[in-house]
């Protein structure tokens, strides 16, 4: 996971375990909706996740989705030819050419 959506991950997480502490506390679905400012369904959702599978289920799981199309070989190569595109450009900025695919 990137570093942006463990942070999304991990803050979505604290906040259905102190959606556990305040109905520890004696708070509503509602209530705790209304604090955390999302539904009561997702409220609803967590506390029947809990029911059914203890509180481990309220962690963050891990996203699936398309494998990236990079190797991280790959990746660490991006800047090197970056700069290897970017060098012909500044010549054809600097002297005012047309690229050719600006025609």
């Amino acid at each position: 996971m990137s570093k942006n959506k463990t942070q999304t991950a991990n803050w979505k997480e604290r906040r259905r375990f102190h959606a556990v502490k305040l109905k520890n506390k004696g708070w509503k679905h509602r209530e705790i909706a209304t604090a955390l400012d999302v539904s009561k369904g997702a409220v609803s959702r967590w506390f029947k996740r809990i029911e059914e599978n203890g509180k481990g289920s309220l962690h963050a799981r891990p996203h699936t989705g398309r494998p990236p199309e990079l190797t991280d070989q790959e990746k660490r190569l991006i800047p090197d030819y970056l700069d290897m595109v970017q060098k012909p450009m500044d010549f054809v900025e600097r002297y005012g050419l047309v690229r050719a695919y600006e025609k």
